[in-house]
Order: C-alpha cells, then sequence, then structure tokens
C-alpha cells in the first residue's frame, strides 16, 4: 500500500464546500450528494489511506429548500473507521458563499500533513485594518482547471501506451461500496458495518 498510516494516519479530514450552487435543474439528475459530489471525497481519502473503512456514519441536512424537494441533503458529516484503525471525516458543502473551498488534513504521530485550498495566487496584502488574501477560485471548473489539463495530457499518454492505468476496477468498486454504505447510514440514523473479501480491497 502506498497510504500514510504509518507515518501520520491516526485521523484524516476532507472539506469541501462548493461554488456556486448548482443549477437547480441539475439537482435531480445529480444523483444526488452521494453519487455527485461526496464519492470524490471518499475516493480520496481510500487513495491516501491506502485502505478501506470497515464502518461509516453519515448525519446530513437541507437548508436550501430545492434540495429538500428532491429528498437531498446540501450539507453532510461523513465519519469513516478504517481498517487499520485511520479514523476519517469528509465534510461536505453543496454552497460556499465565498468560493470553492477543498482541504485536506492527516494528523499522526510524526505530525500533520496539510493541503490548503487553492487560489489564483497567494498574494497576503496587510495595512492598518489588517491582512486579507486573494479570493478562492469561485467555481468548480477555475478550481480544477489544472487538473482537467493534467486528467486530458494523462488520457493522451495512455492511449499512445506511455503510461500504465492507475485507476482499477477494484477502486471504483471499493468507492461504490463505500457510498451504497453511506446511503444506508443517512437513511438509517445508525453506524453501518462495511464488510470487505480480500479479493475485494484495491492496491494503490
Amino acid at each position: 500500500s502506498s497510504g500514510i498510516n504509518a507515518e501520520y494516519g491516526q485521523t484524516i479530514k476532507s472539506v469541501r464546500s462548493a461554488s456556486p450552487i448548482i443549477p437547480l435543474s441539475y439537482i435531480g439528475p445529480s444523483g444526488g450528494i452521494f453519487d455527485d459530489f461526496s464519492v470524490h471525497d471518499i475516493d480520496l481519502l481510500l487513495w491516501v489511506t491506502g485502505d478501506v473503512p470497515v464502518q461509516v456514519f453519515v448525519a446530513g441536512n437541507t437548508q436550501i429548500p430545492e434540495f429538500a424537494e428532491h429528498n437531498d441533503f446540501d450539507n453532510m458529516i461523513i465519519l469513516l473507521n478504517f481498517k487499520h484503525g485511520t479514523l476519517g471525516t469528509i465534510d461536505l458543502n453543496r454552497y460556499s458563499s465565498y468560493g470553492y473551498d477543498q482541504r485536506l488534513e492527516v494528523f499522526g504521530p510524526l505530525g500533520m500533513l496539510h493541503c490548503e485550498h487553492s487560489r489564483p495566487n497567494h498574494l497576503v496584502t496587510s495595512d492598518q485594518s489588517g491582512s486579507t488574501k486573494t479570493p478562492l477560485y469561485y467555481s468548480f471548473p477555475s478550481h480544477y482547471d489544472q487538473a482537467f489539463k493534467n486528467q486530458l495530457n494523462y488520457f493522451v499518454d495512455l492511449v499512445r501506451g506511455k503510461v500504465k492505468l492507475s485507476v482499477t476496477e477494484k477502486m471504483t468498486r471499493a468507492v461504490s461500496k463505500v457510498v451504497q454504505a453511506c446511503k444506508e447510514s443517512v437513511v438509517s440514523g445508525m453506524p453501518v458495518k462495511i464488510t470487505w473479501a480480500e479479493e475485494e480491497i484495491p492496491e494503490y
């Protein structure tokens, strides 16, 4: 495994707050906060830890009426207990008034790893009234602009045979299994245990 458990893996926390709010016409077809939103953060935590959760607990609420009309949530917290002991949390919000916010923090016996949200630049202006930073990227496309370019370049290299496929079927199946358990937890209001056969666990 390429995970962080041995050095930093006591706790891992992902925060993602989206901007702007998604088009209201997309709420229904989106698949909801699980299939459209949390799936990416679950994928991230499994990849960073190199591990799979054996239990999840999910709580969500709805503050934006249009999401409630589709029986969806716009705020959610997911707690994950990983197989090798790491505790994970995922903090999700469908609307952020200050820009697209995404952060990752890993804490353990050797210290902390912290991945801050990206900005167009890291200029900090200070004067007698205080300090200000450049605002966050406003939207999903602007926040992930470089990531999309990297993905496209990787795809071209893959087609040309210069690299091997880094995402496996086991990885996607594992994420889907965790998402399903999360759906069960938020409905029941109870923790849901996840059982893994050895052949289901991906190699990261």
